[in-house]
């Protein structure tokens, strides 16, 4: 059974594809390990957070293009 009060841990300096998803991954096995336990890539669950990733990601490549405008010359 999960603990409701157990706090996962979530990075706030994850910069890209591959560090998104395993946080993801992560934060599910943290907070949901009796709901989510399908693991293969081929399994509707991974597919859903390979999505959340890549929307995640362009979000931060989006706000990476908006901070670069501070220093134009």
């Amino acid at each position: 059974m999960n603990d409701p009060t157990a706090t996962p841990k979530i990075s706030l300096t994850s910069r890209d594809f591959p560090s998104f998803t395993s946080d993801f991954l992560d934060f599910l096995r943290a907070t949901r390990p009796d709901a989510y336990t399908d693991f293969t890539t081929t399994s509707l669950g991974s597919v859903l957070v390979d999505l959340a990733a890549a929307v995640v990601d362009q979000l931060s490549f989006g706000q990476d293009l908006v901070a670069q405008e501070l220093y134009l010359s």
